[in-house]
């Protein structure tokens, strides 16, 4: 004997409004709200390449024990790391700030109130505000080859920062990023424990500020948002300050230069 067909049961004003608000124009049921994928890009935010080498730790300690968590800026590390050996450079880096601490790890999408450090053994290049790791490292000038990535992809909205370290990667890197129209910072030379790299920066005339590593949290959330032309007063005011700075660290970068030549046999005379 056949079953008698159960009654249709008629839905609830909770089950209508919930079919309506998930259902679009041709009458075809689609995904409700949360699943459904974005379809407009994150609004972008400054992105602050920030690169070191020996001293780095301490320096990074003094930046981000300084930083605010809620900038809306993203920081990208990019210590000079041992191939051969896991960093630790997230703990030790989280330690110091209550903002997200992630390694890379193939992407990642740069967002604000984060922190991205370079794996050990890696180049690291940034493209439409997506970070990409390729391993192995081609290149030793790691904090260069960011850099130029960054102003190349990032234009006015780049921020490039060379701390304590030893020799000259990042200077390459920090001229890419002034010519693009972003900001550049050095570490001050007395305030470096290795004071080569930041002294390379200033020598070139590609920084805007040179600054001690606890001061330059401070300068960064001072500049006003938005393309390079709202933040050209406050560079025009600044200029003044670091010109006299940068004076000296070129004439120091000079004497340094002119003693290794003396020392190889050659003569250079150091700036009067």
């Amino acid at each position: 004997m056949a079953r008698a067909a159960k009654p249709k049961l008629k839905p609830t004003r909770r089950e209508t409004t919930r079919r309506r608000a998930t259902t679009s124009n041709t009458g075809k049921v689609g995904k409700p709200p949360a699943q459904r994928e974005r379809t407009h890009p994150l609004e972008p935010c400054p992105i602050v390449g920030i690169g070191a080498s020996a001293g780095g730790l301490e320096a990074f300690k003094g930046f981000f024990s300084k930083m605010p968590s809620d900038s809306g800026m993203a920081f990208v590390l990019v210590p000079h790391l041992d191939a051969s050996h896991k960093s630790a450079m997230v703990q030790l880096v989280g330690a110091y700030t209550g903002m997200p601490v992630v390694e890379i790890s193939g992407r990642a999408r740069a967002e604000p109130n984060h922190v991205y450090v370079i794996p050990p053994n890696a180049t690291l290049g940034i493209e439409k505000g997506i970070l990409r790791t390729v391993t192995p490292r081609s290149r030793v000038m790691t904090i260069d080859d960011f850099f130029r990535s960054l102003a190349e992809d990032q234009g006015d909205n780049a921020i490039g920062i060379v701390l304590s370290g030893s020799g000259s990667d990042g200077t390459v890197g920090l001229k890419a990023i002034k010519e693009a129209g972003g900001l550049t910072f050095a570490q001050a030379a007395q305030s470096s424990a290795f004071d080569s790299m930041p002294r390379s920066a200033a020598a070139s005339g590609s920084v805007d500020f040179i600054l001690r590593v606890e001061d330059i949290p401070a300068r960064l959330v001072e500049q006003p948002p938005g393309p390079a032309e709202g933040r050209a007063q406050t560079r025009r005011v600044s200029r003044g300050r670091a010109q006299e700075s940068f004076e000296d660290h070129r004439a120091a970068a000079l004497e340094d230069r002119a003693r290794l030549h003396a020392l190889q046999g050659e003569h250079v005379r150091p700036p009067r």
